[in-house]
């Protein structure tokens, strides 16, 4: 067999596995991309739904953020609502002491 057809089966090959390489790594980045995108849209939804949940079971009327990052709009609203839990559990600590404070002999 002739030097020069062996080097064109050889340089055949080598295209053949290079093409493969490239559709495999475009297919896993494709197929990457997709379902980070499913996944981040379905976590969207399951903290908007949260964030509504709650909203309803306090009474509360914050409105809702349809843009921007939803992780950081909870949690500014977890601070608040902390904030506000925790305004009538002072209220009540201090009543609690001054009624304690009086019952001593």
């Amino acid at each position: 067999m002739p030097h020069a057809a062996v080097r064109a089966v050889q340089a055949s090959v080598v295209d053949v596995g290079r093409h493969q390489l490239l559709v495999s790594a475009v297919t896993f980045i494709t197929v990457f991309t997709l379902v980070f995108s499913l996944l981040s849209a379905r976590l969207n939804r399951i903290m908007s739904r949260i964030s509504f949940f709650s909203r309803k079971a306090l009474g509360s009327e914050q409105p809702m953020v349809e843009g921007g990052n939803q992780l950081l709009a909870l949690e500014d609203w977890v601070k608040q609502f902390i904030a506000w839990c925790a305004k009538p559990a002072k209220r009540c600590g201090s009543s609690m002491n001054s009624r304690c404070r009086s019952r001593r002999p």
